[in-house]
């Protein structure tokens, strides 16, 4: 962690202070989501980025055999970049909350964030919330789930919209 740039993680560092090792995290040039949301509301391009930008941080530590319970899935400690909105997650090796729980948690913010005046980011958001729900705070198999959904609908033929004035 401390010598490899590890995809969708803050960059980390260990310093020495008083004979007691620390853990430092570069969240420079980023926002917390807390921050970022706080006035404004989720649509669909921002949770599909989101979405993306965890399940890269999950693919790396799989790659480089780390543990995903590892991860803060608290709103205060996920990070966006300013230059590219892309996202960045806190790892913390001594972690001690239960994962599922903050998986779920993490779940009901988006859903408490979400625009719902964007039916799509509606749709996106009660998808991952129903997926961790399903699969148990498992947050890789949501978000598989919740991004292979949006694959899929991305696909399907546009149907028009039914014209609701014409019914009335």
């Amino acid at each position: 962690l401390y010598s490899n740039a590890v995809a969708g993680l803050l960059p980390i560092s260990l310093h020495s202070f008083n004979g007691e090792k620390e853990l430092y995290y570069d969240i420079s040039t980023k926002q917390s989501l807390r921050i970022l949301y706080e006035k404004r509301e989720f649509n669909r391009k921002d949770l599909k980025n989101l979405f993306l930008g965890i399940q890269t941080a999950v693919d790396s530590l799989e790659e480089y055999l780390l543990d995903m319970e590892c991860l803060i899935m608290d709103p205060d400690y996920i990070y966006i970049r300013a230059a590219d909105e892309g996202v960045c997650l806190l790892y913390y090796p001594f972690v001690e909350e239960d994962f599922e729980k903050t998986v779920y948690n993490f779940a009901e913010y988006i859903l408490d964030h979400v625009c719902n005046e964007d039916e799509e980011a509606v749709v996106y958001a009660y998808g991952f919330y129903r997926y961790v729900k399903e699969e148990q705070g498992d947050l890789r198999q949501a978000l598989k789930r919740v991004l292979e959904n949006e694959e899929s609908r991305k696909n399907e033929p546009q149907r028009p919209a039914p014209d609701v004035w014409e019914e009335i």
